[in-house]
This record gives structure tokens, C-alpha cells and sequence, in this order.
């Protein structure tokens, strides 16, 4: 299915409408639905909107997976997102923590509903962040915000499985289709760019 954005619109909502409808159409891949919005015209080569829509794809696939009812799973992507905007862009390099890897940890708050105070998961939740940008801290030089979601969803497909369920084809490869929109990809350092271009 395509997905169309208005040059003006507000990438936010419509990240959420569109997990919407990936979780009507139940789609169980948070590569394919990331991949998919991505994709959109006017959606930004590098931006904040990516840390709404790292947790924002890996709640769907969980709630999908899982067999969350549509009224709670809107509910827990409304809380997402309400956490995800708060992520300025740039944390990668003023902060040293990705929002794409953020966005994991939110996912997994939200999806456990841990707070401060909690025993059993709050280690769990900060383990998965902790993945993600050790994940994308393998790759050195300028920002990328594509790289970074795709390697924070996939250093989240274990979490996913165990809280959510298993997809019956987890996501193997991807094959990057934004390298040419960065003038800063470093090429074939990066493991999706070079697939891309010996595809």
C-alpha cells in the first residue's frame, strides 16, 4: 500500500494514523511499516520524527502479534507519542544517546508500563536502549537517521518476540532505498548501503 504525506503535514499524526492502519491490516514487521512511511515524498531524510516512529512501528507489531484489542493499542501509541516529541533532534550528537534508540526504550515503557519505581522490568526497558545504541554506535560518522531506525528495530526483534509474540518472517536483510538523499552516507561502511548497491 502507498503511503501519501502532504508537503505541509504533520508527520507525527500521521506516523500514528498510519500505525493504525498497518495494525488493521495487521502487519507484523516494524522494518516493513518503518520502511513504508519512510518512503512518503515529504517524509524527512533526517528528522525528530524518526523517534516517534522507532516505538511507534514496534508497538504495532506488538499489539498485532500479541492480539491487543484496537482501543488499548491506541491508547499506548497516543502515550508514545507523547513521550517520543519530547526527543529534540540532534540528541545523537549533543546528548550521545540516538532517538532512534530512545525510541526503543519508550516502546518498551510503554508496552510494560514500567515507571521509576518499578522491580520487575525497569532493568529490561533500559537493556533494550542500551542494545540499540550499542547497535548503532558500531557505525562511525555523520547522522543517519534511516541506518539508525533500522538498526534500532532490529536490535529490538528479540524484545518484540518475547513480549509480543513472533513474526513468522522476521526481518533478515535490508536493502537501503534512501542513500542517495544523504549527502553525509558513508557508503559501503554502512551494512544496509552496501547490500543496496550489490543487490
Amino acid at each position: 500500500m502507498a503511503v501519501t504525506m502532504g508537503p505541509q503535514g504533520d508527520h507525527f499524526q500521521k506516523i500514528e494514523d498510519r500505525c493504525v492502519e498497518f495494525y488493521q491490516e495487521k502487519v507484523l514487521s516494524p522494518v516493513k511499516m518503518a520502511a513504508g512511511i519512510m518512503a512518503a515524498d515529504d517524509f524527512p531524510m533526517h528528522s525528530p520524527h524518526h523517534h516517534f516512529l522507532v516505538p511507534a512501528v514496534l508497538l504495532t507489531a506488538a499489539a498485532v502479534r500479541s492480539g491487543m484489542d484496537e482501543r488499548t493499542f491506541r491508547q499506548k501509541l497516543q502515550l508514545a507519542r507523547s513521550r517520543a516529541v519530547k526527543v529534540p533532534g540532534g540528541y545523537c550528537g549533543e546528548y550521545g544517546s540516538c532517538g532512534a534508540a530512545v525510541g526503543c526504550g519508550i516502546f518498551a515503557c510503554v508496552w510494560l508500563g514500567t515507571t521509576p519505581h518499578s522491580e520487575q522490568d525497569l532493568g529490561a526497558v533500559n537493556r533494550i536502549t542500551g542494545e540499540a545504541l550499542c547497535s548503532i554506535g558500531r557505525y562511525s560518522g555523520p547522522r543517519c537517521c534511516k541506518r539508525c531506525s533500522f538498526l534500532a528495530l532490529l536490535a529490538a526483534e528479540d524484545f518484540l518476540t518475547e513480549h509480543g509474540g513472533p513474526a513468522p518472517e522476521p526481518e533478515k536483510q535490508i536493502f537501503c532505498g534512501f542513500y542517495k538523499e544523504n549527502p553525509d552516507c558513508i557508503g559501503e561502511k554502512c551494512v544496509f548501503r552496501y547490500r543496496a548497491k550489490t543487490e
